[in-house]
């Protein structure tokens, strides 16, 4: 949707109403949809712009919300409010799949080696897995926690825990879990060094080889390769991209 749609759709949003802070932003829509202000310019200061429509700050203020509701101008710290350069619409939400719903082996393991090594490969855009960027994490904090961490618990920080895992790790689990409303107790919870693993014992739990287990369509390769190792068929079921699985199909 570009800047003409926008103001148009403002001016038609809030035709016939009398509010003074709908006008004023009507106004300015008109001023952008009409050019007199680009994308990347700077609009009227809000002071100014009171004196400009005779209104108080406090109406200007409400009308720039609009506009920026609106996606027409957005505000800047210390510098004011600025036409917004329209962004490439995105395309259509996709279409719930529709994969076929019958019982298969699964047969990953190729398609996971070519994924690692794709990964690998500096020339490639990463979006065979949904791993971020390293430069997005806080790395000198984390490294500066972790190594306060080893200083405090010198053996602990290399030792092994075995199931059902570190107890007071647990605890504090149980504490969150308590802050959100769940009743739980640290012998009820089991740490894992994963989601990959969580799954793996979850599934080892409920499901024996041969057993069908019903997957969204698409799904996490890695809970693919779990099921083909535990020797488990899947079962395909179609997927709203916004609603999640059909609980009807299922």
């Amino acid at each position: 949707m570009n800047t003409d749609d926008l103001a148009t759709q403002t001016a038609s949003r809030l035709n016939g109403k009398q509010n003074l802070y709908e006008q004023v932003a009507v106004r300015i829509s008109k001023l952008i949809q009409h050019g007199t202000l680009q994308p990347g310019e700077r609009v009227p200061s809000v002071r100014r712009c009171s004196a400009q429509q005779n209104v108080s700050i406090t109406t200007v203020m409400q009308a720039y919300r609009v506009l920026e509701d609106q996606g027409m101008i957005e505000g800047r710290p210390q510098s004011g409010y600025y036409v917004r350069t329209p962004r490439p619409w995105p395309p259509p939400e996709p279409e719930m799949t529709r994969p076929p719903l019958r019982a298969v082996h699964v047969e990953t393991c190729d398609l996971i080696l070519e994924l690692v090594r794709a990964g690998s490969n500096p020339n490639l855009v990463r979006l065979g897995a949904t791993l971020p960027d390293m430069a997005l994490f806080p790395m000198k904090e984390l490294n500066r926690t972790m190594a306060s961490a080893g200083r405090r618990a010198p053996v602990a920080a290399h030792k092994y825990d075995v199931p059902p895992g570190n107890r007071a790790l647990r605890v504090q689990v149980a504490r969150r879990a308590m802050e959100a409303g769940c009743i739980l107790t640290p012998d009820e919870i089991i740490t894992t060094v994963g989601a990959t693993e969580a799954i793996n014992l979850c599934l080892r739990a409920v499901a024996e080889p041969g057993d069908v287990i019903a997957v969204e369509s698409p799904t996490f390769f890695n809970i693919l390769h779990i099921i083909e190792s535990l020797g488990m068929k899947v079962c395909e079921i179609p997927t709203y991209p916004r609603d999640g699985i059909c609980l009807d199909e299922l």
